[in-house]
């Protein structure tokens, strides 16, 4: 008869490796991806998107799953995605699951475009989505209606330990705009 230490470690073994495999792959920007754009377009729920230091020129980017967002020096300012006023950095609109972002700045989104949802959410656009931003900096960008650096509609989250330097928005909301029932955690910014 088998001991029940035996018939446990495989168990063990297998439980272990669903676990690791729920957790997704991490895409590693510039290293197994170029851009992050180009990381965003090939992830899939529960992946998590590291980001080494420096300045990646970069706006219309499209979050369309549940990923994690990560950047990789010692502060915020390490990381930098800039729009360098072409474009809104980021969307995350309809997305089953939370987004999250973690030691990033986000600076120069200005949207473009002839509605006020497209010229809303400077940085970042958030639609019938969670997001959670940590330890993330919002610097200089501008929004033509609401939302300088963040536009909430329908949406939730939160927002943590996050710096709003500079941002912008012509008809309200300079750092955060929250619409239609939104409902971020706002802490310690």
């Amino acid at each position: 008869m088998p001991s029940t230490r035996r018939m446990l470690l495989p168990a063990i073994a297998i439980a272990l490796a669903s676990s690791t495999a729920a957790l997704g792959a991490t895409l590693t920007v510039p290293s197994t991806h170029r851009t992050l754009a180009d990381a965003l377009a090939e992830a899939r729920p529960g992946d998590l998107i590291e980001v080494q230091p420096g300045i990646y020129r970069e706006h219309d980017l499209v979050v369309a799953a549940a990923v994690t967002i990560r950047g990789l020096g010692g502060q915020a300012a390490d990381v930098v995605i800039d729009g360098g006023g072409r474009g809104r950095i980021m969307a995350c609109e309809n997305v089953a699951g939370p987004i999250v972002l973690q030691n990033l700045t986000f600076r120069g989104g200005a949207p473009e475009g002839n509605s006020t949802r497209q010229q809303s959410g400077g940085a970042i656009f958030v639609s019938r989505s969670e997001l959670v931003a940590q330890n993330c900096r919002f610097e200089d960008n501008t929004a033509a209606a609401n939302g300088g650096a963040l536009r909430f509609v329908a949406a939730g989250g939160r927002v943590t330990q996050c710096a709003f330097v500079g941002n912008r928005a012509t008809f309200g909301g300079g750092a955060i705009d929250c619409s239609y029932g939104s409902s971020p955690h706002i802490e310690r910014c």
